[in-house]
């Protein structure tokens, strides 16, 4: 589930505070970080290469775009009191919790699958997983979790594949 919500709730029963947990923190978030983008790397560079060429390239920014811009704006304007208010161990176990079910409820309605390929998704799709991703605002509540089911919610297969033509990669 959400690895935020485990490092509060860790450093709430370690009693850790301070400027040296904070970077602890930081750090073991970075390390997933950089394993997805080493992961995806050479889509990513597909990607850039393409983008002011290829129609897939510039779709597929437009998707991430669109699917990042709910959250950010939610998480913007709620920022304060998500750091005044969320960041509790209590609030981070209902996080955890509402996540779980959030995931039980989805894997119970079992959606049908209506998009094969990552060049499929439609933008309302990428919306409707970026409207999503605002309840990963709340700590605890997985943001892959939301993207992920919400995506499966949506319609999206469970192993959205490249096409077999590889249209994201700049000839």
């Amino acid at each position: 589930m959400s690895s935020t919500g485990h490092l509060i709730l860790a450093a709430e029963w370690l009693g850790r505070t301070g400027e040296t947990w904070k970077t602890f923190e930081v750090v073991i978030q970075l390390g997933a970080i950089l394993a997805v983008v080493w992961m995806y790397r050479e889509l990513f560079l597909s990607v850039a290469r393409g983008l002011g060429r290829t129609e897939p390239s510039r779709k597929f920014v437009l998707n991430l775009l669109v699917g990042f811009l709910p959250a950010a704006v939610v998480g913007l304007a709620a920022r304060d009191f998500i750091k005044a208010h969320l960041f509790t161990g209590n609030s981070v176990a209902w996080g955890l919790i509402l996540g779980a079910i959030y995931i039980l409820v989805i894997e119970r309605l079992h959606p049908a699958t209506t998009v094969e390929s990552a060049e499929a998704i439609p933008l309302r799709t990428a919306f409707g997983v970026g409207i999503a991703q605002i309840l990963a605002l709340f700590p605890g509540f997985s943001r892959s979790g939301a993207t992920i089911m919400s995506a499966y919610a949506l319609g999206c297969s469970r192993r959205l594949r490249r096409s077999s033509r590889s249209s994201l990669r700049c000839r």
